[in-house]
């Protein structure tokens, strides 16, 4: 070897040592991998300590979201329900050790009348009233007209135009995406990571969901879209608030004709609930001048009046005998 190739050699192992001790200096910051995916439910169950905070709740906001990395989003439902901008909301949490993120969280928005989603990709910070529509845990009873409901007394906190935004992510929530040969469970998988809605494999299906199809949807609701796929590969789905479950269609068929027997047993049980405490001459759930009111009978109210003056005579004559005594 040369002495130019040596120097050549010495030269890059010299580079190659000082790259090495770069890379192994603790100072030096260690990025993440490029396919590193941070979860946001992983950022929520983080536990954190923090000294006794006062400050406005746009100062909180921005506390957690640089200081923890909570990708925080505010959606315009968001309100104090006063004149204060809510931006200058106090807001005041003690001295908090070793706490999941997500109670300290729900602290902050528990103080502008608030709740917290998770959404893909970031947490969207909601209106309690609409964070109850959403996760399905206020539905809005709507009026059975076979039970004489009137429509009116339907009450909803939204109007009728803006109900659909704030539905479960199931009904609410868009597919828009072209998948070839693929099995159910990643479709299912992706659907579910890319809209935020709640579609679950039942254990039983596990097999059955590994064969591939190909499938296209444009702007299709997750729960229509969920429904074609069983239809495809012969499954079920069951609904249950705001999940869509893939199951069998056995299992499905037959929660769906457990839940219309019940559903039945109900209204049957109201019906007659209403029959027994509606007066006579109308009908269970109309108001008097909706029902079907009968005139009487004229010989029998007539009838009735005798035997009634009858008794009322029979009652002064025992009282007047009584007065004689």
């Amino acid at each position: 070897m040369t002495t130019s190739a040596r120097m050549t050699a010495l030269l890059a192992a010299v580079v190659l040592l000082i790259g090495t001790a770069r890379s192994d200096d603790p100072k030096t910051p260690k990025l993440p991998a490029a396919t590193a995916k941070v979860e946001i439910t992983d950022l929520l169950r983080n536990r954190i300590s923090l000294e006794k905070f006062e400050g406005t709740f746009s100062d909180a906001i921005k506390m957690l979201q640089e200081k923890y990395g909570l990708p925080l989003v505010l959606d315009p439902s968001l309100a104090t329900g006063d004149n204060e901008p809510l931006e200058k909301k106090p807001i005041k949490l003690p001295k908090l050790t070793d706490v999941p993120t997500d109670a300290v969280l729900r602290l902050v928005c528990d103080q502008v009348n608030g709740m917290f989603l998770v959404e893909p990709g970031h947490i969207r910070l909601v209106s309690s009233t609409i964070g109850l529509l959403e996760s399905g845990v206020w539905v809005i009873k709507k009026p059975d007209a076979a039970l004489g409901d009137d429509p009116a007394t339907e009450e909803s906190p939204l109007p009728v135009d803006q109900r659909p935004k704030y539905q479960p992510a199931i009904f609410r929530a868009i597919v828009s995406a072209s998948y070839k040969n693929k099995s159910v469970s990643e479709i299912v998988e992706d659907i579910a990571e890319s809209t935020g809605a709640n579609v679950i494999l039942a254990p039983q299906v596990a097999e059955k969901a590994r064969q591939a199809i190909s499938v296209r949807f444009n702007n299709t609701p997750v729960e229509v879209a969920v429904r074609t796929l069983c239809e495809m590969t012969d499954l079920g789905v069951i609904e249950d608030t705001n999940v869509l479950i893939v199951t069998t269609k056995e299992r499905a068929t037959e929660v769906a004709t457990a839940r219309a027997k019940a559903e039945e047993t109900k209204r049957n049980t109201s019906v007659a609930w209403r029959v027994a405490h509606t007066p006579v001459g109308y009908g269970p759930g109309l108001n008097p001048p909706q029902a079907a009111n009968p005139q009487p009978n004229v010989a029998d109210e007539l009838a009735r009046l005798k035997e009634q003056n009858e008794q009322l005579k029979k009652q002064l004559d025992e009282i007047q005998k009584l007065l004689k005594k």
